[in-house]
């Protein structure tokens, strides 16, 4: 597997509110199926200043965004510090990605949600 490829200002929205990210991370993980096979591939994380402002491992980069506008060469070691610390989350906690969200996907796809 590879590691994580991190977007800023992703073009996709956030999947909740539809709002703009401040980041997306691709995350390599196995899907492992409910007949015991196991599958090689990614899934993307999402930081949405709106939707994950209760979310722990997000914290860090809301707080530092409140504070600045944007990472300047005076903050970029500080904006680098909270945003590795994320991504470290994401990475190590990859989100599960069950049966039923598959079903849930096609769903959503087949209803022109997606």
């Amino acid at each position: 597997m590879t590691g994580p490829r991190i977007e800023l200002h992703p073009s996709l929205p956030c999947q909740i509110c539809g709002s703009e990210l401040l980041f997306a991370v691709r995350v390599p993980m196995q899907v492992e199926w409910t007949g015991g096979q196991s599958v090689t591939g990614s899934r993307t994380v999402t930081l949405c200043p709106r939707c994950h402002r209760s979310d722990p491992a997000a914290q860090g980069v809301l707080a530092f965004f409140a504070v600045y506008e944007r990472v300047t060469q005076a903050t970029v070691h500080e904006a680098g510090a909270v945003i590795r610390e994320w991504i470290e989350r994401a990475t190590t906690n990859p989100p599960t990605y069950t049966d039923d969200d598959l079903e849930e996907d096609i769903r959503r796809w087949e209803a022109g949600e997606m």
